[in-house]
């Protein structure tokens, strides 16, 4: 390695063996993006996961913080933290 190298021998050949595992899968990722960014562009409008339908709707349960955030009892000197 000399003072003008970046990278040494070995985390070139590493790159050169990511490269050869994962080529065919980066470029299909790359084509599916540069499809989607297309469709937005054409005024396709993005769509929700079925597995967010959930939140999105209000049909979900959340839990309430525990006592201490609601009592400010964990709270640090100065330190202002909201009331439930």
């Amino acid at each position: 390695m000399t003072d003008d190298d970046v990278l040494s021998a070995e985390a070139v050949e590493f790159l050169h063996l990511l490269s050869r595992e994962f080529e065919g899968e980066r470029q299909e990722l790359l084509a599916a993006r540069q499809a989607r960014a297309r469709r937005l562009r054409e005024g396709e409008l993005p769509a929700f996961l079925d597995a967010t339908r959930t939140v999105r709707e209000g049909t979900g349960a959340s839990r309430r913080p525990p006592p201490t955030w609601r009592t400010g009892a964990s709270r640090s000197p100065g330190r202002r933290i909201a009331r439930w």
